[in-house]
């Protein structure tokens, strides 16, 4: 029996995406998360604020242009380094399709980290 997947009222936004070949849908942590040429492009998130709206995925170096362009997003209150409109922004749906067009600005999206992080080694005493 297949589990049955839960609605994503968002959804749109990621169709908007679908026609390049390079596009990678996942699951990150109740989101959906969408990868272009293996960088992390945007998340979209439906839960409650402040996990709801369009998460946008840059470097802090890049916030200023970004909210020039788009005056409605703000740095996400939990992720700091990413910029976010939330779904209850006027205009939410003129912004994130805006994004979707020009989502291959050198400005937009992240390299995603390796794996799992490698944990230090310990340096042990050798007892003689």
């Amino acid at each position: 029996m297949t589990p049955e997947k839960r609605s994503f009222r968002h959804a749109w936004i990621l169709d908007l995406l679908r026609g390049d070949p390079t596009l990678v849908e996942r699951s990150m942590f109740g989101c959906r998360a969408a990868y272009l040429d293996g960088k992390l492009a945007l998340v979209l998130a439906d839960g409650e604020k402040p996990w709801n709206g369009l998460l946008l995925p840059t470097s802090r170096e890049h916030h200023a242009q970004l909210r020039e362009k788009w005056r409605a997003l703000r740095p996400h209150p939990v992720l700091g380094k990413w910029l976010w409109i939330p779904e209850a922004s006027p205009s939410f749906e003129d912004y994130a399709a805006a994004i979707c067009r020009e989502i291959r600005s050198p400005l937009i999206g992240v390299e995603p980290r390796g794996g799992t992080r490698s944990r230090k080694k310990r340096h042990t005493k050798k007892i003689i």
